[in-house]
């Protein structure tokens, strides 16, 4: 009964096939079709923060959400709309993973962006990035001839051209980090300062449980530096407490590799809290908290 039905299985399969041109079956995927239908606006935003996890651990979704804005914006807003909760029934859990799953969704749909990170992670691992992590030497000068390190090759070829406008690829990664800051904040703050051995006195900060694996907080927290520097960077002086704009950010970033001078700043207060600790080794600043719960705090031993 089992062989019959099998049998049967394949011929309805193959009668389905005959009715395909062969031109359209070589010519598209229809596996990857029938597998990742592109959703609604209505069912992305109607997805917890732990399916929409699950939905973009797949390649093929990450690129629906990236060629459809509208798809990206409604997952980015659904998400907000947790990790910025205050109803005491969204749990820490949820509010942590809609927080992780926005900044990824953010970064990961912006290819550039994606392999930037995963480069950044690679220097620090190698100790190439030494500069960006020595107590007292990271400056607008140091930042951005670290970041030129790790571009892509076209970025590079168009920064020692001089030419005057930033290819639409480096406006890109800039944006995916601006955009990821504002989950990357709310994660910090969501952290708590807890006892991990049991001696009574807090020691450590953690993720609520099955939020993120130690292997994921490394990528995660590197990725958060580099979203908090870069909103952290000041294009208006001292003088106008407005925030720049991703499109300033990109622009000030661009003309310092092309020129080889920094017209910008860091906020020293955004410097002084991400890379100090209070006596008992906890932080005020989001990112720190970040990097202070991940694998990767005693490789930034020397923040």
């Amino acid at each position: 009964m089992k062989r019959t039905t099998l049998v049967s299985s394949m011929l309805v399969f193959l009668l389905a096939l005959s009715l395909v041109s062969c031109d359209s079956m070589f010519n598209t995927n229809i596996f990857a079709k029938m597998t990742h239908k592109t959703p609604s606006v209505s069912e992305i935003e109607q997805k917890s923060p732990e399916e929409l996890k699950t939905y973009i651990s797949s390649d093929a979704n990450v690129t629906i959400l990236k060629d459809n804005p509208d798809l990206k914006e409604a997952a980015l807003e659904s998400l907000a709309t947790t990790y910025t909760s205050t109803d005491a029934s969204v749990t820490t859990t949820d509010k942590q993973t809609a927080a992780v799953v926005a900044a990824d969704i953010s970064i990961q749909t912006v290819p550039v962006a994606a392999q930037f990170s995963s480069d950044l992670l690679a220097a620090l691992v190698d100790g190439s990035a030494e500069n960006l992590t020595s107590s007292g030497s990271v400056t607008a000068d140091t930042v951005s001839s670290f970041i030129e390190t790790v571009l892509p090759a076209d970025v590079v070829t168009s920064i020692k051209a001089g030419d005057a406008t930033p290819p639409s690829s480096f406006t890109d990664l800039i944006s995916a980090f601006f955009e990821a800051n504002t989950a990357y904040q709310a994660l910090g703050t969501s952290l708590e300062y807890v006892d991990t051995d049991g001696d009574g006195i807090a020691d450590s900060y953690v993720y609520a449980d099955g939020v993120v694996s130690s292997s994921e907080s490394s990528e995660l927290a590197i990725n958060a530096v580099i979203a908090g520097l870069i909103t952290a960077i000041d294009t208006n002086g001292s003088a106008d407490t407005t925030a720049a704009t991703s499109a300033e950010i990109s622009t000030a970033l661009w003309n310092a590799m092309v020129t080889g001078t920094a017209d910008f700043t860091i906020e020293d207060s955004v410097l002084d809290s991400l890379t100090s600790q209070n006596d008992d080794g906890s932080s005020t600043n989001s990112i720190a908290k970040i990097v202070l719960a991940s694998s990767l705090a005693s490789l930034l031993g020397d923040m």
